[in-house]
């Protein structure tokens, strides 16, 4: 009996297919890598482009690459998946760039050779939180060079909030905010890069009360020093919808606290 599979697009499930009748719809433009694939041997559903059995379909059509030829941070062996098509070579560094000036965000997909399939940039660990400050503390000027004073200045701020998305609610606390975004810290994993959020700030350190929209842009988890486990995630979002009124409130506050590097 040959294999079939489960699709999901918009929430609506279909299916089941063979493989090459997804495939089929794939080509035809009725199912996109960015729709979920119902995996067997994970019990979930995960995106087409990373099922093992259908991501070697989604890479781009480069020469594969020794596992044991090490690819430095200078060499353009990247790619990037952007609306179904990828886009490279480039560089670590580029990359890091693009993170930096905002032309790239954590929940966008990458890949090199070598690897089985694409990845979100937040689950890879050459552009971790940790590989990214050592980059950065580097005694070099080229290395140096593309990490900038960042767009929007920031300042500490600490304010309680009220976050939910179409499904829950989630209480937390901010720690840092600009005109263009904040970072926040809540108790919950499940929220990811590239989800978009309600945010309702309380007041503090001279800000009024506010609404935002915003879009998820990084995750990290906080762990304690005393021990490896944590239930406290720090997230980056960056402001898509926000009154004129209140930016100019937080720009008012930045001016007037020390800033954020």
């Amino acid at each position: 009996m040959k294999k079939v599979y489960f699709l999901s697009k918009n929430g609506t499930q279909t299916g089941p297919f063979e493989y090459d009748r997804v495939i089929q719809l794939v080509s035809n433009g009725n199912i996109s890598w960015a729709d979920y694939v119902f995996d067997e041997s994970k019990r979930d559903w995960v995106l087409l482009l990373i099922h093992a059995d259908f991501a070697h379909y989604f890479l781009p059509d480069c020469p594969p690459k020794s596992n044991e030829t090490a690819i430095s941070f200078n060499d353009k062996a990247w790619y990037i998946l952007r609306d179904g098509n990828n886009y490279g070579p480039f560089s670590q560094l580029d990359i890091i760039q693009m993170l930096q000036n905002k032309s790239l965000y954590e929940f966008d997909f990458v890949w090199k050779p070598g690897n089985n399939s694409w990845s979100q940039i937040s689950t890879t660990e050459e552009f971790s939180t940790e590989n990214i400050r050592d980059l950065h503390n580097r005694k070099d000027l080229d290395i140096s060079e593309i990490f900038f004073r960042r767009r929007h200045l920031r300042a500490k701020f600490g304010s309680s909030l009220v976050v939910h998305n179409s499904k829950s609610v989630f209480k937390g606390i901010s720690l840092e905010i600009s005109s263009g975004g904040a970072g926040i810290v809540l108790e919950s994993s499940n929220i990811q890069p590239g989800q978009s959020l309600f945010l309702h700030f309380k007041p503090g350190e001279g800000v009024p009360p506010f609404n935002a929209i915003c879009q998820v842009v990084s995750k990290q988890t906080l762990r304690s020093p005393q021990t490896s486990e944590s239930s406290r995630f720090k997230y980056g979002v960056r402001f898509t919808n926000i009154s004129t009124q209140v930016r100019d409130a937080i720009e008012t506050f930045i001016k007037l606290k020390p800033k954020v590097s």
